[in-house]
């Protein structure tokens, strides 16, 4: 198992000098993330800093598909040496092919991701930041919303999200991304 924590990018494009901050743990919406993170790929397909930032941003939002194109495009480049030692490059590959197979875009992933943000600000929390947990033997995903509450609220909210992503969708995509709630590090082992 593997934790992603998400925490604010910076995307530097070195031919702009501009810089895109994103602070995920703000985030309205993650197919707004994950829209401009599409948009500097396409704009910078040859900057290597730029596509090895991505690479990080694209698994930190969880669309381990686009992680995958942003492999394709270092190694077409013959500099995938910058992701030596990012584990979850193997992970984005088979997570890849595995949402291939069922026919799964990113597109399909930020739904039900934005869905379960909505029912998160819908019940009256506001989620402290977010984490992945991986599963490499089975090519899953879990998010989980760190939450303040106890255990109870979790609990409920837990329950919440899981009905409305059921009830919402014909495919819930259970079996490449699940979502949940977890409690803050500090709080995570208060009785």
């Amino acid at each position: 198992m593997t934790k992603i924590m998400r925490t604010t990018l910076l995307f530097a494009p070195v031919a702009t000098n501009q810089t895109y901050a994103i602070d995920l743990s703000l985030a309205p919406s993650f197919k707004r993330l994950r829209d401009l993170a599409q948009f500097l790929f396409k704009t910078y397909p040859t900057d290597i800093s730029v596509l090895n930032e991505l690479a990080y941003g694209f698994a930190a939002v969880g669309d381990f598909i686009s992680v995958n194109a942003v492999r394709g495009q270092l190694q077409a480049l013959n500099r995938l040496e910058g992701l030596a030692d990012f584990a979850r490059v193997d992970f984005s590959t088979h997570f890849a092919e595995k949402a291939k197979k069922r026919n799964v875009s990113s597109a399909h992933i930020a739904e039900r991701f934005d869905t379960a943000l909505g029912v998160v600000h819908q019940q009256g929390f506001t989620p402290l930041t977010s984490e992945f947990v991986l599963d490499e033997w089975d090519t899953t995903a879990s998010l989980r919303f760190v939450v303040a509450g106890t255990t109870q609220q979790r609990t409920h909210l837990g329950g919440c999200i899981a009905d409305t992503i059921v009830g919402q969708y014909d495919d819930d995509l259970g079996d490449l991304i699940t979502f949940g709630v977890t409690p803050p590090p500090e709080t995570a082992y208060v009785v």
